[in-house]
């Protein structure tokens, strides 16, 4: 399958869809301060409101910022817990911004999303990954877990990096600038603020994940320039077992495991 890139006046008309914006990451990662940092400095005033989909555990690990989202009356929450089942119908407008569970399996919580968002007309704009970086320098047994976030992603950012060595963050800038990753990589400042967060929220697709690319069969697409590798037009990019970290064994089990990221959470 080829990826889709949208230009000029397509790509101006394709953005007008009703949005949704996943946030990947371990738990207490600053992802609440960076989404009222967004909402505050980032998005566009008809973009409001919001609707903010997480955990319950995950926004009082992030009570302050919440506290500060909820001051703002832009912001409504839904509050999901364990055995809640799939979250809620979506309100029919404004901008949904899903706090994936900081806890949890976010390949899982991923390939739910896709069929939820499907079933209430929700087009996905963009993945970000939030890298703790003073969790994964202290444990580096996590790094395949955020590899599987960053797989889905179209930003990273490196975030929690005030007591963490400049050398490591280096090296890990490095690294995954080696991998060629089509992301934008940048830095989570202080309070939550990136720079050009207009740029980062822009929703062209930038992920490695081609499961989340929409229909090309879908009308709607009709006219919008497609560019990519003509040897993988055979390949469906949407389809689970034609991603590494979607991928099941016949028995059903995930090819790709991942560990279970609360090994190296506080309890």
């Amino acid at each position: 399958m080829q990826r889709l890139f949208l230009r000029g006046q397509n790509h101006r008309r394709h953005r007008a869809v009703r949005p949704l914006y996943v946030f990947l990451g371990a738990g207490a990662s600053e992802r609440a301060a960076l989404l009222h940092a967004l909402i505050q400095r980032g998005f566009e005033p008809q973009s409001a409101p919001f609707t903010v989909y997480a955990s319950e555990r995950d926004l009082t690990d992030e009570a302050e910022a919440v506290a500060r989202m909820e001051a703002g009356g832009q912001t409504n929450f839904v509050r999901l817990s364990d055995d809640s089942g799939p979250p809620p119908a979506p309100p029919d407008s404004g901008t949904l911004l899903f706090l994936a569970d900081g806890r949890a399996n976010p390949v899982d919580q991923l390939e739910a999303l896709r069929g939820w968002m499907d079933a209430h007309g929700r087009e996905l704009a963009r993945i970000f990954t939030v890298v703790d970086c003073a969790l994964l320098e202290a444990n580096p047994g996590a790094a395949p877990w955020y590899d599987a976030c960053i797989h889905f992603s179209d930003v990273v950012l490196l975030g929690k990096r005030a007591d963490v060595s400049k050398k490591w963050v280096r090296e890990y800038e490095k690294r995954l600038h080696r991998e060629a990753l089509p992301c934008h990589i940048a830095y989570l400042k202080t309070g939550g603020t990136v720079d050009f967060p207009a740029e980062l929220l822009f929703p062209e697709p930038r992920r490695i994940s081609q499961f989340f690319d929409p229909d090309e069969s879908d009308p709607a697409l009709e006219g919008i320039e497609i560019e990519g590798d003509p040897d993988d037009e055979d390949v469906d990019g949407t389809d689970p077992q034609s991603d590494p970290y979607l991928a099941r064994t016949e028995q059903g089990y995930r090819v790709k495991r991942l560990v279970d990221i609360t090994r190296f959470l506080p309890s």
